[in-house]
């Protein structure tokens, strides 16, 4: 079958031209993928993605060239997108790799000190935690938690400085690591 008649059968979801488009051509467009990729798997990825694609989009699907052309631009496209992921990735790695042990001894100190942040935050009686979690993470104005949670204005100021209080005590070993944290 022609191609033509392939996309036309295509459009009214007939699977046989599907697969027709599919036997046709996987294997010149995963040749042509593996030419930009090098990765025979990662090429096959790719094609079966384009052509995925174009069953999925089969109703909404309008090809203004021949389906051939049509194709292999949309491998080549996915081909180039997946490379400039790649490069982007690459260049993330570098950077990692790059790190001195004092940057990644900051990263794993400050990861360590948001865990106990939160650890200490959860153990929070829960209303002093709801009215915390508003105020500081969703940056409410008392008077806005308040008349969200359906209590006074002192009621969310003595919840907030008690979650202070508790907190302070809970974290005084942990200020220390923040302060050293501030100073690098």
């Amino acid at each position: 079958m022609d191609d033509q008649k392939l996309l036309t059968y295509l459009q009214v979801d007939n699977e046989l031209a599907f697969e027709g488009i599919f036997r046709k051509y996987f294997i010149p467009l995963t040749g042509f993928a593996n030419g930009y990729m090098d990765d025979t798997e990662q090429a096959k990825d790719i094609v079966q993605a384009v052509l995925l694609n174009i069953w999925e989009q089969r109703d909404s699907l309008r090809i203004h060239t021949a389906l051939k052309p049509y194709l292999f631009n949309a491998v080549r496209n996915s081909c180039l997108n997946e490379l400039k992921k790649s490069k982007a990735r690459q260049k993330r790695l570098a950077g990692l790799l790059t790190e001195t042990s004092d940057e990644v001894n900051s990263r794993m100190e400050y990861a360590e000190l948001r865990q106990q942040i939160y650890a200490a935050i959860q153990k929070l009686p829960e209303e002093c935690r709801r009215v915390f979690v508003l105020s500081r993470f969703e940056k409410l104005k008392y008077s806005e938690i308040a008349s969200r949670l359906g209590i006074s204005v002192k009621t969310v100021e003595a919840q907030i400085s008690k979650a202070l209080r508790v907190l302070r005590v809970q974290l005084a070993g942990a200020l220390l690591l923040l302060l050293a944290l501030l100073k690098l």
